[in-house]
């Protein structure tokens, strides 16, 4: 391909030499090479346009990296989106949240800030160590063109050659550049599973389980396309979860709330199905709190009634929340993460409890991006040379233990410009969640 393009340029080359001769106006160029001129620039022009990468081969890093010998515990990583710091902390000293409080005494709190995006976006930069530019999720909803170029990117050339052309599709597994964290951890040798994280459908077959974010949303509106779960055999299990929750939500009085607590709720009970199999990395993804709060935004506070029903509705939250909390806190070291949800102002913030963290609140603020070289360093697995510093919340022990280990890359992925077929209504679906 380099040889064809490389001998194509040099007779792109002579035509304009020989164009030189007679003094750049066209209508003095005889006519065949006139035409050979304009094909040839067609032709590459298209060539650029469609040409596509494969998915580059991904490095072979487990073969040149010492992986601990002795695993670390395992870890749960909990994210919770759209509970702000300030929330927390007014929520603590109400003593709403006692199990939080017992989390706080023993683990680290750690601000976080740098989020950038939609909430899609802000969750992958959190679980990939990269920035939307690198890792290529701009948003719930991608922009995207046919083909897929390499380096230029298509929207250089599609956008002012042929716009039409142009497309939406909420984010998939094939819009992303960089690899998960549960995705490094499988290829170490980890199992893992990851419920409800944005982008991860179609799931794709790893070590461990994977409920993609498409799994609640093909349920509700009871269009399953295939692979929103790996493997695909606990899908029957699944649904008959989601049936039991879907008849207790039936009768809950508040209409306003549903979504939220049915979306959290099936978000918990797939986590506790998953982690039956003993994991030693899972990840899950509660958005109920962002969803409740983007509701509440459009209740006239001024009403006395409004304001008791949102601080109700709050309340009810916290100790789902905290119940949550509770349930796993003696089970597996726990690592927190919030996001701001729809509030992009707001910090976000990270708790980090169990054995191996230091108790301390950190008075400065670290990035969004030094998250995921923290989460490496916590199953003992070696940063990329490109990803930032961790944030320091390891006890010397664990850091003699697991020594901190550097890797070239763990290999990009190539997204796939192409269409992928979505369930029916699904905008309707996130449009009543409030994510457009």
């Amino acid at each position: 391909m380099f040889l064809f393009l490389f001998l194509l340029a040099l007779y792109v080359a002579q035509l304009v030499n020989r164009l030189t001769r007679y003094r750049g106006t066209m209508h003095q160029v005889p006519p065949k090479e006139f035409a050979g001129i304009t094909l040839c620039a067609t032709f590459i022009l298209l060539l650029l346009l469609f040409y596509k990468t494969d998915t580059e081969p991904a490095l072979s890093w487990t073969n040149y990296v010492s992986k601990p010998e002795k695993l670390p515990p395992p870890l749960l990583v909990i994210g919770i989106d759209g509970l702000t710091l300030e929330n927390l902390k007014y929520s603590l000293q109400k003593e709403y949240l006692p199990h939080f409080q017992a989390l706080l005494g023993k683990g680290s709190l750690i601000r976080l800030s740098g989020f950038e995006g939609d909430q899609a976006s802000e969750w992958i930069s959190l679980l990939t160590g990269y920035s939307t530019v690198i890792h290529g999720v701009t948003g719930l909803e991608q922009i995207q063109y046919p083909g897929s170029i390499k380096p230029l990117g298509p929207e250089k050339l599609w956008a002012y050659f042929f716009p039409f052309f142009r497309h939406s599709a909420f984010i998939t597994t094939q819009h992303r550049r960089v690899k998960f964290l549960w995705e490094i951890a499988s290829e170490a040798g980890f199992s893992v599973t990851a419920v409800n994280c944005w982008g991860t459908w179609p799931a794709e077959a790893l070590q461990g389980t994977i409920f993609s974010d498409r799994c609640l949303p093909a349920y509700t509106l009871n269009q399953f396309l295939g692979q929103e779960i790996f493997p695909e055999t606990a899908l029957s299990q699944i649904q008959s979860l989601l049936d039991n929750i879907k008849s207790e939500n039936a009768t809950h009085p508040e209409n306003l709330a549903k979504a939220s607590y049915f979306v959290d709720q099936g978000t918990q009970e797939i986590l506790n199905f998953a982690l039956e199999s003993s994991p030693q990395l899972a990840v899950a993804y509660f958005q109920g709190f962002d969803i409740l709060q983007q509701k509440l935004e459009h209740l006239d506070l001024q009403k006395a009634e409004n304001l008791e029903k949102k601080l109700a509705l709050q309340l009810k939250y916290y100790h789902f929340l905290d119940a949550l909390i509770a349930q796993y806190q003696s089970k597996y070291r726990i690592i927190l993460l919030n996001g701001p949800g729809f509030l992009p102002q707001s910090e976000g913030f990270m708790i980090a409890y169990g054995e191996g963290f230091i108790g301390k609140e950190a008075s400065e603020s670290f990035s969004v991006l030094q998250v995921m070289p923290t989460l490496l360093r916590a199953l003992g697995l070696p940063r990329s040379q490109n990803m930032l510093e961790e944030i320091p919340i390891f006890e010397p022990r664990f850091l003699q233990q697991f020594p901190a280990q550097e890797i070239e890359s763990f290999g990009r992925l190539v997204p796939l410009f192409k269409k992928i077929p979505s369930p029916s209504h699904l905008e309707e679906y996130y449009r009543s969640l409030g994510y457009l």
